[in-house]
């Protein structure tokens, strides 16, 4: 691979791991232009991790209010302390794992498949009709307002597997996993930056 090739490649994962259209998908496209037969799968990796540190740069505070608060959780319930309620970070730490353990359950069940549709541009065509065809049916459906008080452990893991099946090239994680939660019911900033947030963990896990 040449080093214009990798620069080329950074900068599409750079702009299409933010917009609900599929780095992935896109980025085998690419490597099948530039005829880069071997690593597609290892590049793509390394290319998502250059966007697990952005999210932390960009999301740092509310990461490390989140762990701060689960932690405290943790080590109140340890102690034998009852918990009589969640606040916003702890609760919202706690869906985030439970989010991120069907995605985990579904990458390694599938890892093979998956890989195997990183070599060929059809299924990741049919991928990307699937992707609009998400987007364009959750702009024409009337959603709730579910806030983080409201969102349930059903969501978390609905959302979850949401974002395993879009292991698959082609298929956006960003907008199967938002519009997985505004089918649920949340409502937009919440999907959102859950979003951003179960996808953080599936860096650990995926």
């Amino acid at each position: 691979m040449k080093l214009f090739e990798s620069i080329i490649l950074g900068i599409i994962q750079g702009i299409t791991e933010f917009l609900p259209i599929s780095s992935s998908g896109h980025l085998v496209l690419l490597q099948n232009l530039f005829g880069i037969e071997e690593g597609n799968m290892f590049f793509t990796v390394m290319l998502h991790f250059g966007t697990f540190i952005s999210i932390i740069v960009v999301y740092f505070n509310d990461i490390i209010k989140i762990i701060m608060e689960f932690i405290k959780l943790v080590f109140s319930i340890i102690k034998g302390n009852k918990v009589k309620s969640l606040n916003k970070h702890q609760k919202l730490g706690l869906l985030i794992i439970l989010g991120s353990i069907p995605t985990a359950a579904i990458g390694l069940l599938f890892q093979d498949f998956f890989e195997s549709l990183y070599s060929s541009i059809l299924p990741i065509g049919f991928a990307f009709l699937i992707t609009g065809c998400l987007l364009w049916f959750s702009e024409k459906r009337a959603f709730q307002n579910k806030n983080i008080r409201n969102m349930s452990i059903l969501d978390a893991i609905l959302i979850g597997t949401a974002q395993g099946i879009a292991i698959i090239p082609g298929i956006s994680r960003s907008g199967s996993t938002i519009v997985a939660g505004l089918l649920r019911g949340l409502n937009k900033p919440l999907a959102t930056e859950y979003s951003f947030f179960v996808r953080f963990t599936c860096y650990f896990w995926c």
